[in-house]
């Protein structure tokens, strides 16, 4: 395992006022949700390129069908948007009183919003959308910012990835 799961792991595991009882569980728990998120990422930015190359091939049908979905999916995005801001102020706040272990856990927990996300609006359309596709990268950013303190390595890869680096910064604490 790499230092970013190692780490997680070790954040994850147990408040700072306790010892730590060491358990290979966590190391493969935050080792599969690291996992998960890469994969999750560069899956979806697959996808966002998949249908910008489609719509510059001049597939008409995307935009028409874009404009019908806005009245059914639009709170959806909105209350993704709404769950990246309580993760925000939920983790900031976790790290402002060292408790790193809930930080982790609300970061994990924004990530299956992430994915419920994708799955209602799956199921309302049958595919994502241009503009939720957009919302999910956004949040999908959100929480790549949120996990940088604690795993700087995949985090700097993936806001790379995202197209969001910036002359080759880590990517900052996100605000509400």
């Amino acid at each position: 395992y790499g230092a970013d799961t190692v780490r997680l792991a070790i954040l994850y595991a147990a408040r700072p006022q306790r010892s730590l009882n060491w358990s290979d569980s966590a190391v493969l728990r935050c080792h599969r949700f690291l996992n998960r998120v890469w994969e999750y990422t560069h899956s979806k930015l697959a996808q966002a390129r998949e249908l910008r190359e489609s719509a510059a091939a001049g597939n008409g049908a995307l935009s028409s069908a874009a404009d019908g979905e806005r009245d059914h999916t639009e709170h959806m995005r909105l209350r993704l948007s709404k769950w990246c801001e309580t993760g925000v102020e939920k983790v900031t706040e976790d790290m402002e009183a060292l408790e790193m272990h809930t930080a982790v856990r609300n970061i994990m927990r924004l990530f299956d919003r992430i994915k419920d996300f994708e799955k209602r609006a799956k199921a309302r359309q049958g595919d994502l959308s241009a503009a939720n596709l957009n919302s999910l990268l956004d949040a999908l950013a959100v929480l790549v910012q949120m996990i940088s303190p604690f795993t700087p390595h995949l985090a700097e890869e993936l806001w790379a990835s995202l197209g969001r680096d910036e002359g080759g910064a880590a990517p900052p604490w996100p605000s509400v």
